[in-house]
Parts: C-alpha cells; structure tokens; sequence
C-alpha cells in the first residue's frame, strides 16, 4: 500500500501500539489512530472513545468518522456499524487479535481483510435492539 492512510484501531486498553486490539468495536475504551505512510507507521494517536465507561456506545461509528479513517480494525463488530463505515466509505476489518501494532502490520501486509458480523446478539446485548 503506497501513500498515506489513517487506520484506526479498536482497543482494549489505552497503552498505543502496544496495547491489544478490543474483540468487539462497541465496547473499546480508545482507539488507536495510526498514520501509515507507504507502508510504514508514522505516527500513532491514543483517543478515548465515546464508549469508554458506558455499557456499549451507538455512536462508535460518527466517532470513527470524526478521526478521518480511511479504515477501521477491530476484533468483532455488528452489522449495523459495518453498514454505517461503509456508508461513510470506511474500509472494515474484522478479526483482529493481539497487539494493535500487530493488526495493523497484518492488514498492510494484506493478511486482514473483509467484514465479518458478530450479529446483534452478540454478547447478549443487541444494542438495545439496534443490531450493531
């Protein structure tokens, strides 16, 4: 991947790009905002999210927006929010574990990519019915 782009990264902590990729995007206490610039990372941002503290946040996806993602990496997200990137022409990738710097040299390197649902039900909470 050549030129610049903000990849966001749901986290489970606020330690950067050491810390572990949250295994679901509505519920990550930060993100972690990383410049790559061909291919490499530049710079990397640690931002508390909306969520922090709450039960589960809605509002994840205006949040991402507002960071000028070009994608997003988390570990599970709902259909509902994947819908609602996508609208915003936000590329998803779900299925990342472990360490954010990690997830990320796996998406650059092309070997994390697409958008799996984890349903509304997911963790028996359903957004309240929202199904994200």
């Amino acid at each position: 991947m050549n030129g610049t782009r903000r990849i966001v990264v749901a986290a489970a902590d606020e330690l950067g790009l050491e810390g572990q990729v949250s295994a679901h995007f509505g519920h990550s206490p930060a993100v972690v905002v990383v410049v790559v610039a061909d291919g490499k990372i530049v710079e990397s941002t640690v931002v508390v999210t909306p969520a922090a503290g709450s039960v589960h946040q809605c509002g994840m996806p205006t949040f991402i927006a507002r960071q000028n993602a070009d994608v997003v990496v988390a570990g599970g997200m709902g259909p509902g929010a994947i819908q609602a990137l996508a609208g915003a022409g936000i590329v998803v990738a779900t299925g990342a574990t472990g360490r954010v710097r990690d997830a990320v040299a796996k998406y650059l390197q092309g070997d994390l990519g697409g958008s799996a649902t984890c349903g509304s039900g997911h963790g028996g909470h359903g957004c309240q019915g929202h199904g994200h």
